[in-house]
């Protein structure tokens, strides 16, 4: 019986990494999602992937399958070809310089891609999501942090040096808040989950009144963005509050990139996504009121069609294409 071949895609964020087997369709045959645990450092942190790597090729040995090539999506800069870390925040502390690509080829003797999970996640999108068959488009993913992957004439666009699609890092506000970076007024620390969730601490430690509070149960660690977009759709007003104000900072992000590249579509993608059409709902008018309608034509946002999924599938997907191109 003749073995079907697929590819092994890698999806390393700030709060999970996820592992799947994926064929040359896009359909996942096998998947594994663990917290992303940076307490003991990037070294640990390699190995735990190498690890889920390693359990995916035994589910394809048990299954008559073979994994071609790897591929792997990650937060920060990261120079394609050498596969290594060219920058981080420090949400993954030790992070720089990792040489990603020559550790997961020597363990598994498979072509590696590797490159930011923005820029992933945009391939994803591309391939058999909700920008299919677009040719020009930008996919913002939200999660821990904020990042982007750029889509011209149906190529992705990265930029001298890698870095293009760095919005999360892009100043919204020229006197605010310090993010990760070091940097201060980043949209990274106005709509990124941490964000997020500093602030409806805050607000619950103060005695704010929200049905947030139910689903904590007391316990401030609970807070997550999930437990926010869930009450806000229950309409509770605090939390439809603070959507609504992440909303307003992500749609000056969203303005700059259309009056800057005038894209057919954006798509939303990452843990802000959740949200759903509520998050379209108000950011969509925030847009509106920062772009000429006149120039740049009809906004056209769009939720992910790949959700949670999006990171391994577009790992996958740089999987496959630099297999061809190979």
């Amino acid at each position: 019986m003749k073995k079907k071949r697929c590819v092994c895609g890698v999806d390393l964020g700030g709060t999970k990494t996820a592992t799947a087997l994926i064929d040359f369709h896009g359909n996942i045959h096998h998947k594994t999602k663990k917290k992303t645990d940076v307490s003991d450092g990037a070294k640990s942190v390699m190995a735990g992937i190498v690890g889920m790597i390693r359990d995916e090729f035994e589910y394809a040995d048990n299954h008559e399958m073979i994994v071609n090539a790897i591929g792997m999506g990650s937060g920060g800069c990261i120079d394609k070809d050498k596969g290594v870390v060219s920058y981080a925040t420090s949400v993954f502390p030790g992070w720089i310089g990792m040489p990603i690509k020559d550790i997961l080829q020597k363990e598994f003797d498979v072509p590696v891609s590797i490159d930011n999970d923005g820029k992933v996640t945009a391939l994803g999108e591309g391939w058999i999501g909700a920008a299919k068959g677009v040719e020009n488009f930008v996919c913002i993913a939200v999660g821990t942090g904020v990042t982007s992957g750029i889509v011209i004439s149906g190529e992705l666009y990265r930029g001298y040096g890698g870095y293009a699609g760095e919005i999360g890092h892009a100043s919204i506000e020229m006197n605010g808040v310090e993010c990760d970076c070091g940097n201060y007024g980043c949209l990274d620390a106005y709509v990124g989950a941490s964000s997020i969730i500093k602030r409806v601490t805050k607000a619950l430690k103060k005695g704010v009144k929200t049905k947030i509070n139910d689903k904590i149960k007391g316990d401030l660690a609970n807070v997550t963005p999930q437990t926010v977009f869930e009450s806000a759709q229950e309409g509770d007003e605090f939390a439809l509050s603070v959507l609504a104000e992440v909303s307003k900072y992500l749609g000056v992000g969203i303005a700059n990139l259309i009056n800057t590249l005038n894209p057919e579509l954006i798509v939303l993608s990452g843990g802000l996504a959740q949200a759903g059409e509520l998050l379209l709902k108000f950011v969509r008018p925030a847009v509106k009121q920062r772009i000429n309608v006149q120039a740049t034509g009809q906004i056209n946002i769009k939720l992910t069609k790949l959700g949670e999924e999006a990171g391994v599938i577009g790992a996958a997907a740089l999987a496959i294409t630099n297999m061809e191109q190979s």
